[in-house]
């Protein structure tokens, strides 16, 4: 790569780093650069503030793609997730260009020991699965099983919104009518964060047929609070025990009429 090389730590400010990056081809350079060195705290700090550049620039990362994707190997889980976010906002841009991502974020979703970086490989798939019906048939079966290995996890309501971005786009329809069906049961069932997400994604797959969400279970309503104190509740509860309990005479009549029985 062309350029000169520009040292970067953890004292300058990022957010003056990302203008002077998105207006000096030369300062992008060597953030890419520091990619590939040596130092994580470095490749961590220039991976984050490549991320932020391509929330708003992505186009300028396009000539760079092969970098990110080869930052994906590096051993520190913040460099792989941040690089996976940057390569998300660039793939729609130029999805051939990110093609060699596909199948590391596969193996990434499933192996990775990172939630955030699994959730991140799950946003860039989802990402290349929006730009052609082709590549959506292609993702659809990791998406798929990602839905049923995860489910219940901490993570997945994070990997269902990455789902839902997904099921805004032109899906094909075998694509659409799969996944309405794999989350109909949330949809419908599950009243937290998941079962919402799953409504909205069902609702947008079958605009014809909507989740039927069942209502809200109602409570009992809690009983008037009593002004006796509980050694006044004790005697209550003590006098209705003996009220229930037979009378002396009547245990000796009893006696009695069960002696004259047996004679």
């Amino acid at each position: 790569m062309a350029g000169q090389q520009i040292s970067f730590d953890g004292d300058v400010n990022r957010q003056e780093l990302v203008q002077s990056a998105l207006t000096d081809p030369q300062i992008l350079a060597a953030l890419v650069e520091n990619l590939s060195l040596e130092k994580r705290r470095v490749r961590q700090f220039s991976a984050q503030t490549i991320d932020q550049v391509s929330q708003t620039e992505p186009q300028l990362l396009l000539p760079y793609a092969a970098d990110l994707i080869d930052a994906l190997m590096r051993p520190e889980a913040q460099t792989r997730w941040e690089c996976l976010l940057a390569l998300a906002h660039v793939v729609p841009l130029d999805p051939p260009a990110c093609e060699g991502a596909v199948s590391i974020c596969e193996d990434m979703i499933f192996e990775d020991r990172n939630a955030t970086v699994r959730i991140a490989a799950l946003r860039f798939m989802c990402a290349y699965g929006t730009t052609l019906p082709a590549h959506a048939k292609t993702v659809w079966p990791t998406i798929d099983e990602a839905l049923q290995v995860f489910h219940g996890d901490i993570e997945y309501p994070d990997m269902l919104t990455a789902v839902l971005y997904f099921a805004k786009s032109k899906l094909p329809e075998p694509v659409r009518k799969a996944l309405a069906e794999r989350l109909e049961y949330d949809a419908e069932n599950n009243r937290d964060r998941s079962g919402q997400l799953s409504a909205q994604i069902v609702n947008i797959c079958r605009p014809g047929k909507p989740a039927k969400r069942k209502p809200k279970p109602t409570k009992p309503p809690m009983p008037a609070p009593s002004d006796e104190t509980p050694a006044q509740r004790g005697g209550r509860s003590a006098a209705k025990t003996r009220a229930k309990q037979p009378k002396k005479a009547d245990k000796k009549a009893s006696r009695k009429n069960s002696a004259k029985t047996t004679e």
